[in-house]
């Protein structure tokens, strides 16, 4: 039988979602308290027999039956659950990615259901008879691009804790991870205004109007502060101001003096955040791709993914 690096690995449910946890994916095994459970109960055996102690066999018997009534409980607990999708909001390099999976228990109440994926910690939880549960778990991220976290392992010790049963499920998750902001007061020095392409021209300053004050967000440039409100006690607040003639302005990979990639990305990733919060349109220059300026929490995430993707990085973020 020929196998090849790729194949799916023995107890792993594959397969288009919804997937179903089924016998054939499902293995069960003794875990440390059932082995020495079983050494106990042998003992006892062994003692009973040796001092021909009839109460002695009633307990190993009685014992030995509930532990072996416990293997198909334990089985049954896991056999028929089914993982309906998967989720995942898009974050920051270092931060947590929080997947979260639609679990449907096959109409049957299920107890003490443990879920982990590779990295995370395991978490519990009860599947009633009916509805949908939402499982999240969370991974750790460490670099930008599109994470994927693996085969969720799906197992249960449900009732005694002397058996182990798992099974592992095929999810086909992913998340897109985010370059980490790294802020620099010279980033705006980056800014090229231009045509569509985004080549080549300077940000150049512009007269605008006072429009009012906001709440101060890190990243503002100190020359917007409000400082008297800061020293009367009132906190830190940022002047806003209209006007630029509504120019966009675009945001330049090739305009930053960062010789490591990583950290031009990280940059971009800043002032994207900055000019979001903005009031003129924005645009983003990469090698090979340009998206045009405009405004808004779609556009945001557009230019973020863009940073995010590029150079398609590998899938362990």
């Amino acid at each position: 039988m020929e196998t090849s690096a790729n194949a799916t690995p023995p107890g792993t449910a594959a397969g288009p979602l919804p997937r179903s946890l089924k016998n054939k994916s499902t293995y069960i095994m003794p875990n440390a308290f059932g082995l020495m459970f079983t050494v106990l109960l042998s003992a006892l055996l062994a003692g009973s027999a040796n001092y021909n102690n009839n109460l002695g066999f009633l307990m190993a018997f009685f014992l030995g039956g509930m532990a072996f009534v416990s293997i198909l409980h334990t089985h049954r607990n896991l056999i028929g659950i089914t993982l309906s999708g998967v989720q995942c909001e898009p974050v920051f390099a270092g931060e947590e990615a929080v997947f979260e999976f639609l679990m449907d228990s096959g109409g049957r109440e299920r107890r003490a259901l443990a879920f982990k994926l590779a990295g995370a910690d395991a978490v519990v939880e009860d599947l009633p008879a009916k509805g949908i549960v939402r499982v999240r778990t969370r991974v750790p991220t460490n670099q930008r691009g599109l994470f994927s976290p693996g085969r969720l392992t799906v197992f249960t010790r449900f009732p005694f804790g002397i058996f182990r049963a798992w099974s592992q499920v095929e999810t086909g998750a992913e998340c897109v991870v985010y370059p980490r902001p790294l802020d620099s007061r010279m980033a705006w020095a980056a800014l090229s205004r231009g045509e569509e392409n985004g080549a080549g021209k300077k940000a150049r300053q512009a007269v605008d109007d006072f429009s009012g004050l906001r709440a101060y967000v890190p990243g503002d440039p100190p020359r917007h502060l409000w400082w008297k409100a800061y020293s009367r006690g009132l906190g830190l607040q940022t002047k806003t101001f209209s006007g630029s003639q509504g120019e966009p302005v675009y945001l330049d990979f090739s305009a930053l003096a960062d010789p490591d990639p990583e950290k031009r990305l990280s940059r971009l990733c800043a002032m994207v955040l900055a000019a979001e919060r903005g009031t003129r349109p924005y645009g983003l220059s990469l090698p090979g791709r340009v998206i045009l300026p405009s405004r808004g929490e779609a556009h945001r995430r557009t230019c973020l993914t863009a940073l995010a993707l590029f150079g398609s990085p590998g899938k362990n973020a």
